[in-house]
């Protein structure tokens, strides 16, 4: 794991996972891979789906999302769930732009 995804800074991960993390930043729902990836743009494919899920496993796997249900994902505010740092503030709305 690289520094930077330890502690959370967005803006040296990849552009996919920008937009991951950005769209539940923005939304705050529970979503499923088929939500992210039509809100993402992302075919519907199963191969599409099924990269999706990977790449939201592994965010649970890092603490930045939870997974409340068997294949529903959601931005992880618990207390044990990290806080995702913007290079310029500890809020993740400057990604907004982005979109």
């Amino acid at each position: 794991m690289l520094a930077a995804e330890a502690e959370l800074d967005v803006t040296v991960m990849s552009p996919e996972y920008q937009a991951i993390i950005g769209l539940f930043a923005t939304s705050g729902a529970a979503m499923r891979c088929k939500e992210v990836c039509a809100a993402l743009g992302v075919g519907s494919q199963a191969r599409h789906v099924e990269g999706m899920r990977s790449k939201l496993k592994r965010l649970v796997d890092r603490g930045i999302l939870a997974e409340t249900a068997p294949g529903l994902f959601k931005v992880d505010g618990g207390p044990s769930g990290r806080t995702v740092r913007h290079r310029h503030a500890l809020d993740v709305r400057p990604l907004i732009a982005l979109f």
